[in-house]
């Protein structure tokens, strides 16, 4: 998932002369961040002869960038540097402007970052077209997953890449991470883990607040503010109002489900079935609505892996006396503003759809037809052309203009009972 970061000013000031001398500009040095899970973050120190506004130049081999003004007119000077490359030697000066419009530079003191760790995850930059993305910084959480193995629950990375594809921020953290967004204050806010903690850091990758789900795993730091719901999974966003909203789970037993995605003739039998539920919360843990996706969409409606009982099983192993079935598998939502609505990508249905929460009505469903009972029909959007239905997608979202964009991982691209295309045969592909 991706997120757009914008931190860096890359026009370079200029202060130009004035009558009278600036400030004079003393004790001007860079050290790396306390935080050495962050170490590509520098923080500045100086003092002026008299109060004054600031900022950093940076120059590496690369590029010239400036850091963001300060708003403080102060005399001891603190300026957090981001987008340093790993393994750079850099130039940073500082500037100065009172509030006259006086300034000052300093002469150039150099900074150099320090390498990446061999364990860092390996980036390979194909293309760069800058002009055709979006301005901003983008950030990438890294699972690391070995081969035969389940993920590493103990390792993560969280990294961000210009518009070159130049690493110039990351985050090492011992515990597996998932989506990652901006908070409007500027912090990032992600939730990691198997059992439902979400974080919020500050860009030295400091820990401001902690949540977790009360409903799963082990007990956690005093510090961390519960919120009642059975986990966190897959999403977390924050909302214009400042509440939060994410996916979580529920389990239902039916006496009679299906046990078989390839013969229909196969017998039903009794089942624990596990759901995606949304729910949204206040920043004190408040749990302030639960809409489950069992109520809105048909919970005996089959996609292929919906009765898999693996994924779930070490959150629900000591609550159950059996596994229990993988019905839904949601994977993202997109919260709309402006219909107090939601997009939810409900992974093992192969359905993107969208959720009025205000009339509590299903509004679409964008899936393969097949499966759907006569009371999800007139729900169904109705292709235009030769287009593909998504399989298995992922990371359903609104674009400014209106459309919708998804990640089409196109596993199988066929429902129980037909046949699955061949792995020679499949493809992804991102589409709007």
């Amino acid at each position: 998932m991706k997120r757009f970061l914008i931190w860096l000013t890359v026009p370079v000031a200029v202060v130009t002369g004035c009558a009278e001398p600036g400030p004079q500009i003393s004790d001007v040095a860079v050290e790396r961040n306390p935080n050495i899970n962050a170490p590509l973050v520098a923080i500045c120190t100086f003092t002026t002869s008299e109060p004054a506004i600031s900022w950093a130049q940076v120059r590496d081999s690369d590029r010239t960038f400036t850091t963001p003004h300060s708003t403080e007119v102060v005399t001891d000077h603190h300026i957090v540097i981001l987008g340093l490359q790993p393994d750079h030697v850099n130039q940073i000066t500082v500037a100065v402007t009172t509030q006259d419009g006086r300034g000052a530079r300093s002469q150039p003191v150099e900074y150099k970052t320090l390498p990446l760790p061999q364990d860092f995850p390996p980036v390979e930059v194909l293309v760069s077209n800058p002009e055709k993305m979006e301005p901003g910084i983008t950030l990438v959480p890294f699972t690391r997953w070995p081969k035969g193995a389940g993920p590493d629950r103990n390792f993560g990375v969280l990294y961000a890449l210009d518009e070159a594809g130049r690493i110039v921020w990351y985050l090492k953290t011992d515990h597996h991470l998932s989506d990652v967004a901006q908070r409007e204050n500027g912090n990032l806010f992600y939730h990691h883990g198997r059992f439902g903690d979400a974080l919020e850091i500050d860009l030295l990758g400091n820990t401001v607040r902690a949540w977790y789900a009360t409903g799963s795993g082990p007990d956690r730091p005093e510090t961390a503010i519960p919120v009642k719901t059975t986990t966190f999974h897959h999403e977390l966003q924050e909302l214009p109002n400042g509440n939060f909203m994410g996916l979580s789970l529920e389990v239902r037993h039916f006496e009679n489900y299906p046990s078989s995605e390839t013969d229909p003739d196969a017998p039903w039998a009794p089942s624990y079935v596990i759901g995606d539920v949304i729910v949204e919360f206040e920043p004190d843990g408040t749990v302030l609505n639960l809409w489950s996706l069992m109520d809105i969409l048909d919970p005996y409606r089959m996609g292929y892996d919906s009765l898999d009982t693996g994924f779930w099983q070490d959150v629900f192993q000591d609550k159950l006396p059996e596994p229990a079935r993988d019905w839904s598998h949601a994977n993202s939502i997109d919260y709309l503003a402006d219909e107090r609505a939601i997009l939810i990508s409900v992974y093992h249905q192969d359905a993107l759809i969208k959720f009025n929460l205000e009339t509590e009505e299903l509004e679409w469903i964008l899936s393969f037809p097949t499966g759907w009972r006569e009371q999800w029909q007139d729900k169904l959007l109705t292709p235009e052309g030769e287009g593909l239905y998504p399989a298995h997608q992922h990371s359903g979202r609104r674009t400014p203009k209106g459309t919708v964009i998804l990640f089409d991982n196109g596993t199988f691209r066929a429902r129980p009972f037909e046949a699955k295309m061949s792995p020679d045969d499949s493809f992804s592909r991102a589409v709007e």
